[in-house]
């Protein structure tokens, strides 16, 4: 009886570890303030990523803001075009998901423009605005104030 008692324990415990796709959207949310912001959005998306694609793409856009934080020209470039390579091979497995999508669009809005990443703007967009009847009341809380933000810009 002992044995099943720690082993529920500490299954647990382990579960506890784990975020949840709201802690990665509310790390998200931060990430482009701080490097440690950006930091803990890449490590909760890392903890959940094994069978989750939203938590790939939240570490790939993760991947995207933490240039932000790089000084090398060269690095950031690299990491940039791995973290948008992942986001698109995600999106065109999965071009559905609306919340992949939204990255995206936030992701290109908030891009350099000499990076030419500015070509889904207009889909994505159409798409969130098109779909808000669709998804649900937790997510779209969470994407509508930034995508009323993005568009104020």
């Amino acid at each position: 009886m002992r044995i099943i008692l720690l082993l529920l324990l500490s299954y647990s415990f382990c579960y506890s570890q784990n975020p949840d796709l709201n802690q990665i959207r509310k790390s998200f949310i931060n990430a482009d303030k701080s490097e440690e912001n950006c930091n803990t959005l890449l490590d909760k998306s890392e903890q959940l990523m094994e069978n989750n694609d939203i938590a790939k793409a939240y570490n790939a856009a993760g991947l995207m803001i933490s240039c932000e934080f790089k000084i090398n020209p060269f690095i950031k470039w690299n990491i940039f075009n791995c973290g948008k390579n992942i986001l698109e091979e995600l999106i065109a497995e999965n071009d559905s998901s609306l919340e992949m999508r939204f990255l995206r669009y936030c992701m290109q809005k908030k891009a350099p423009s000499f990076l030419n990443y500015n070509d889904k703007i207009e889909e994505d967009a159409l798409l969130i605005t098109n779909a808000n009847n669709a998804l649900n009341k937790e997510l779209l809380d969470f994407i509508n104030p930034i995508f009323i933000s993005l568009n104020d810009e």
